[in-house]
């Protein structure tokens, strides 16, 4: 099992490279995403990419690679491409540019993120379907064009893959491995770079929208040849809790190797994404970490 580390538990806590980079070495980890939490495509162009360069140089330096750029916490939602308001998708874009723009000024080959939320419940019914339904499906093309038109921007700076996330939210596109499926069709062949997905477990084991199984095998055999990675964490089965290993919960040894092993999904790496309450002690985040990659390292 390949296991690298989403840098999400670094949210309100580290903001020095070297000391980050030193504890990710320390860990044994050689694959990490890097996240907007830490630099905000938003700010100053000049400074934010002086101080993104730090970050890369940082980690090169450990010979760990930063594999692909992530929104992070506080960007979850920042991509805004499904609002209904075209001066919010057009931010939202505006938005992911500028996270091109840094992911191409620090090296790194590839972005990832959610696409955004829809501001209400318009469009977002009747997705037990194979195809959405009208609302819906107008909006899932919409958004394929907007990815199309990113992936043609992206290119240009040099990136080499997008990674989308489905999220168990209703308001938000792909939400269902059906879904996920669809939209990956509709962008085959028609994008500059590939556009992938990243899966991730808390999303998929969370209760189903469309009564599909919550499983991520189910999920790999539908989406099987777009999986570029997955985020690994502990969870209920009930939230998306992103728990760390030394919780208690549903997802156990003989689960995570039931997905190694899945025929559909070879070598796919497992980042390990602990997103912990923002009043957690740093100490015990800390072990945490250390406890759940030394978990995970056993499987």
């Amino acid at each position: 099992m390949e296991i690298g580390l989403c840098l999400s538990f670094c949210n309100k806590r580290w903001k020095n490279p070297q000391a980050l980079a030193d504890f990710v070495d320390s860990l044994g980890i050689r694959l990490v995403q890097f996240s907007w939490d830490l630099v905000n495509p938003w700010w100053e162009e000049e400074i934010r990419d002086e101080l993104a360069k730090e970050y890369a140089k940082a980690f090169r330096h450990r010979q760990i690679e930063i594999t692909v750029s992530f929104s992070g916490m506080a960007a979850y939602a920042y991509s805004s491409l499904l609002s209904g308001d075209e001066r919010v998708r057009k931010m939202g874009m505006n938005y992911l540019k500028r996270a091109v723009d840094m992911t191409a000024a620090m090296g790194i080959p590839a972005l990832g993120t959610p696409t955004g939320c829809m501001e209400s419940l318009e469009g977002t019914q009747e997705i037990r379907c194979e195809f959405p339904n009208a609302g819906r499906g107008k909006v899932m093309q919409r958004l394929a064009d907007e990815l199309i038109f990113l992936s043609r921007y992206a290119s240009e700076k040099g990136l080499k893959q997008l990674y989308l996330e489905p999220t168990p939210v209703q308001t938000e596109i792909p939400c269902t491995a059906l879904e996920a499926k669809t939209l990956m069709e509709r962008l085959s062949g028609k994008t500059q770079i590939p556009v992938g997905l990243v899966l991730d477990w808390g999303h998929v084991l969370c209760p189903s929208l469309n009564g599909e199984p919550a499983d991520m095998n189910y999920w790999l055999s539908v989406c099987k040849g777009y999986v570029g990675a997955c985020h690994i964490q502990q969870c209920d089965g009930k939230m998306d809790r992103h728990w760390g290993f030394v919780h208690q919960g549903i997802v156990t040894p003989e689960m995570i190797r039931s997905v190694l092993e899945n025929p559909d999904a070879p070598g796919i790496i497992h980042y390990l994404e602990y997103c912990p309450a923002f009043e957690t002690p740093g100490d015990e985040v800390i072990n945490v970490i250390r406890d759940s990659v030394k978990y995970l390292q056993s499987i």
